[in-house]
């Protein structure tokens, strides 16, 4: 059953990039117990929040490694594939769930202000090997197991204006994944499952992040 599941996962993912399709990113809104734990409530403070994003929700090709602009590599060969991604919509969920949890007096008008603001949103994937040694491993060491980087970065702006003063801070969430092609090792997850997994972890990342940065402020 667990074959079949990743097999049918695999054609959609074929049928997309053959369709030219953008294949869909599905990542959950669900925020982490873990993050959800680490949460202490401020009952006292009255706060306005909101929440602004940079980014659109639509279409997204990986960049290769270290933001270069081009093709990324996948399996089959040097092809950039186009995914389709709710970021905006999905983070912004999550934060403000995460501020319901957080702030239990939040009120349009309150004096203390929190902006939240997607500033970026970026994935990459390439080969961890050198172009040589991916044609190594595909003419000669057909045997051999290539490793393939997938990552997801999500950066956001944190404001907080409180007793007549502006703080402000960039907070950054990242998710790596290394996939095992070509022998033993690999999970057989499809690019866009290894993806949306890179995501909704960076996602959660930014959320602990910024609860620690209100524990800085004395929120």
């Amino acid at each position: 059953m667990k074959g079949l599941k990743i097999l049918t996962a695999f054609f959609i993912t074929i049928f997309f990039l053959a369709s030219g399709c953008a294949t869909p990113l599905v990542v959950s809104s669900n925020i982490k117990d873990a993050v959800l734990m680490g949460i202490k409530s401020n009952t006292k403070e009255k706060i306005a929040f909101e929440y602004k994003t940079k980014i659109q929700d639509g279409e997204i090709t990986p960049n290769a490694k270290d933001q270069e602009k081009g093709a990324a590599f996948l399996g089959s060969g040097f092809l950039a594939e186009k995914y389709s991604h709710t970021e905006s919509a999905t983070f912004g969920k999550m934060v403000t769930e995460y501020l319901n949890n957080k702030f239990l007096n939040i009120q349009s008008n309150a004096l203390t202000k929190v902006v939240v603001s997607l500033e970026d949103f970026t994935l990459e994937n390439y080969a961890a090997e050198s172009a040589g040694q991916q044609v190594l491993t595909k003419l000669v060491l057909t045997s051999r197991t290539t490793n393939f980087v997938f990552s997801a970065k999500v950066r956001v702006l944190v404001t907080v204006i409180r007793n007549n003063k502006e703080f402000t801070k960039i907070i950054t969430g990242t998710s790596e994944e290394t996939e095992v092609s070509g022998g033993k090792g690999g999970r057989g997850f499809t690019p866009a499952q290894i993806h949306a997994n890179n995501i909704y972890n960076a996602n959660n990342k930014v959320l602990l992040l910024i609860n620690s940065y209100f524990q800085e402020l004395g929120l």
